[in-house]
């Protein structure tokens, strides 16, 4: 939730007008960002070491990134294969959206790799719109996606009896 404020607040900023005083931007800004509830959390870490780090190669990331989801041994290559959870596109957004700077590390995956020019062109192309909706929903897909990866949701969560009175 405090992920989502943050993500919210950075968007309002960039997408309001100054008008006499006032900031035109609506509360009902934005792409809906779902959220789950009961997610069961581990009882401890995993063994770190797992993540690339951030000066690795793009072609060690887009690696990372395509085994996230895929079962060990599952054959990706071929042309019917099953995408990968985390294909390029959402190696893009996900990774240099997390960077501490994304613009330069938007430029670096290009530079390695020129099959993200298609991306990052439409990526900026959205984001000198308002909405930025292209950008920002394909961010919030794929983190919800990586967010949810491999874990538990107990559905009753939240549920708790009720007691049934009888009125005549």
């Amino acid at each position: 939730v405090s992920t989502q404020k943050a993500w919210y607040s950075v968007k309002v900023s960039r997408a309001t007008i100054k008008s006499g005083g006032e900031t035109i931007a609506g509360p009902a800004f934005g792409a809906s960002w779902p959220v789950r509830l009961g997610r069961v959390d581990a009882a401890e870490a995993a063994p770190g070491g797992r993540v690339p780090l951030p000066t690795a190669p793009v072609a060690e990331i887009k690696a990372y990134m395509a085994a996230l989801g895929t079962k060990p041994g599952t054959d990706t290559t071929s042309f019917f294969a099953p995408k990968p959870t985390f294909w390029e596109r959402p190696a893009f957004v996900l990774w240099t959206g997390a960077a501490d700077e994304p613009a330069a590390e938007e430029a670096r995956f290009l530079a390695e790799d020129p099959a993200f020019k298609g991306y990052k062109e439409n990526y900026d192309r959205s984001r000198k719109t308002v909405t930025r909706t292209d950008y920002e929903v394909d961010f919030i897909d794929y983190f919800t996606t990586l967010a949810s990866l491999g874990a538990t949701f107990k559905k009753d969560a939240y549920l708790h009896p009720e007691t049934v009175i009888a009125v005549f």
